[in-house]
């Protein structure tokens, strides 16, 4: 069986994600229900709707600026479903 992709998203008119539209769908559930109805076995959301649902508020920031000099690896333990931040500024800071 091959592998597919189903885009499961909302989108405002004026492409704003953050605004008085998705204010009103945090009100209720039927967003999270059709996709729970899925049966998705990951999530890829952008920083702004990570930072809105499970990252702190306030931006990461770094105690040194110099660059990394090695490579670091984090290899994901098994789950039955994923959540996949796109943070390409690396401005979300975790709890």
């Amino acid at each position: 069986m091959k592998p597919y992709i189903i885009c499961h998203m909302i989108s405002s008119v004026d492409g704003r994600i953050d605004c008085a539209m998705t204010a009103e769908i945090d009100k209720t559930d039927a967003y999270y229900d059709a996709l729970d109805r899925l049966q998705f076995d990951a999530v890829l959301e952008g920083r702004v709707s990570r930072q809105m649902h499970y990252a702190l508020p306030e931006p990461f920031k770094a105690n040194n600026s110099s660059p990394i000099e090695e490579e670091k690896y984090h290899i994901a333990h098994p789950a039955d479903r994923y959540g996949i931040a796109v943070d390409t500024q690396g401005l979300l800071t975790w709890p």
